[in-house]
């Protein structure tokens, strides 16, 4: 939970969708299990769910798999997930936004439409090209502007995952 592969941006779009974002760069293999990820997945993913507009408008999913190596993505992690998000968890996914794949990500995206439903993968989105180019397609395709994006997008959102959990922790949750 603390690395930060999984986080809520902590703020809805326009529309009142949570933004996740999925970072695969700080995933550590030897250190944290297969299960450990995907119940971190669920722990962020029900966190959003307490927010009313979530439950009614759904969640976008932002992928940041730019600084990522082949070796830290998790096939039975990414079957985990997707799973979850296919049936198990009582959320709508309205779009999947993968920013600035790595080169490999072509192999990595060929087994996620293996494991994938159709009607998930209609919903994902592939963003290449420097920032503003991306950002300005986020804005007028998507609506979702500067500063509902975190920084490392190129964005204006400023991620602050362990203040985060350090507030859910106080709070007893």
């Amino acid at each position: 939970m603390d690395l930060g592969v999984i986080s809520l941006l902590g703020k809805q779009d326009d529309q009142g969708r949570s933004i996740l974002i999925y970072d695969p760069s700080k995933y550590d293999k030897s250190k944290y299990t297969t299960s450990s990820m995907i119940r971190t997945f669920w722990y962020v993913v029900h966190s959003a769910l307490e927010v009313e507009e979530t439950q009614k408008h759904g969640m976008i999913v932002l992928g940041d798999p730019n600084r990522a190596k082949l070796s830290q993505f998790d096939r039975e992690v990414s079957k985990g997930i997707i799973g979850s998000i296919s049936g198990a968890l009582p959320v709508r996914v309205s779009a999947i936004h993968i920013v600035h794949p790595p080169t490999f990500f072509k192999i990595v995206f060929a087994f996620m439409k293996l494991v994938m439903p159709k009607r998930l993968l209609k919903r994902i989105y592939v963003h290449s090209g420097d920032d503003q180019n991306v950002l300005a397609k986020f804005e007028a395709k998507f609506g979702l502007t500067k500063d509902k994006l975190p920084t490392t997008i190129g964005g204006s959102l400023v991620l602050d995952h362990h203040s985060w959990i350090k507030m859910r922790r106080d709070s007893g949750l």
